[in-house]
Formats: C-alpha cells, sequence, structure tokens
C-alpha cells in the first residue's frame, strides 16, 4: 500500500491458479480465513499457515473434486493475487502473478541395507542406510527416516510399517545414515 496515512485497513484477497489446462479462483468469502491488515508503507508477508484456506476445496471454483484429490499436473503455473478493501468492496490492487514450474519428483531408492535383506545381530550395532536421490531442479532436499520394527509377517510389509510406531525417527540432509 502507497499511501502511507493509511492504517490498520481490513483487506481480503482473491487467489487465483492458472496453468495445464486448469483456470481456479478463490471464492470472495473464503471460509477459515483469518482477517488481514494493511498499513501504508508496510508490507504484509504471509504464510503457508495464512494462505492455505485459500486453496480448500470448499473455497476454490473452477474445479471438481476429483481434480483436487490429484497431485496437479507438472508443467508452468501461475499464482496470482488480487487485494480488495472489506469496507468499500473496491479493487485495491491489480492482479498480480507469480510464474513457477512444478515437477513430479520421485521418492529416493534404497541402496542398503539390500531389500529383504536380514540383518544379524552384532556386538556394535552399526546399519547403513544409503539411498539414491530422483528429485530433479530441487535444492536442500530433506529426508525423513524412520526405522520400524516389524513383528507379523503375515501382514503387508506397507501395512505394517504405517501402523508400527518408529523406534528411530529423524530428518537429513545426507543420502546416508548410519544406525
Amino acid at each position: 500500500l502507497n499511501d502511507i496515512t493509511v492504517f490498520n485497513r481490513q483487506i481480503r484477497l482473491k487467489v487465483f491458479l492458472e496453468g495445464q489446462g486448469l483456470r481456479l479462483e478463490s471464492r470472495n468469502n473464503v471460509i477459515g480465513a483469518g482477517p488481514l491488515f494493511i498499513d501504508g508503507g508496510v508490507p504484509l508477508n504471509l504464510t503457508n499457515v495464512d494462505l492455505a484456506p485459500y486453496f480448500e476445496l470448499q473455497n476454490l471454483q473452477g474445479i471438481s473434486p476429483q481434480q483436487y484429490a490429484r497431485a496437479l499436473p507438472e508443467g508452468s503455473y501461475q499464482f496470482c493475487f488480487q487485494v480488495f478493501d472489506v469496507l468499500r468492496g473496491i479493487t485495491l490492487s491489480d492482479k498480480t502473478c507469480a510464474f513457477t514450474v512444478l515437477f513430479n519428483n520421485q521418492p529416493p531408492l534404497l541402496n542398503l541395507p539390500l531389500n529383504e535383506a536380514n540383518i544379524e545381530p552384532q556386538a556394535v550395532e552399526n546399519i547403513v542406510f544409503q539411498w539414491s536421490p530422483r528429485h530433479i531442479n530441487v535444492t536442500n532436499v530433506e529426508y525423513e527416516f524412520s526405522l520400524v520394527e516389524i513383528w507379523d509377517n503375515g501382514v503387508h510389509p506397507q501395512t505394517a510399517f504405517l501402523s508400527s510406531p518408529p523406534l528411530y525417527q529423524t530428518t537429513t540432509r545426507a543420502t546416508t545414515l548410519v544406525y
């Protein structure tokens, strides 16, 4: 807001997403969005938590529940925002857009230990876990590592993993972890 005499003006946002055959926008009344206030000459910084309600299905038009349930297709998109004055109902800004390209990155491949390998108990337990990344055009990747003990061989391993509490859990940027 360039007018420095304005103080504590309540605004609302309109959010637009365009690309890959999609053209959607937020509704005028976004359920769950907190009130937004601006002051002249002071930038308003919004976090992902502040913007999350604008991207909930109930607050979007131009997208079906089936489309919303799927990940966005890879490709280029424009995320656009427009600001409105709540009290007077007038537009305070032009539609301003940011261009981005989305990639659907694959999860890493486990190298060590080998799949279905039996690890015998040792006097000193050092198990090396190593994986190969498969992401493209991404920096500062962080991996979440969870070690789970599976007791029941009759249950599908993925189901057993998801339903068991982790024995050890950490995050790392490395592609090797020694447990």
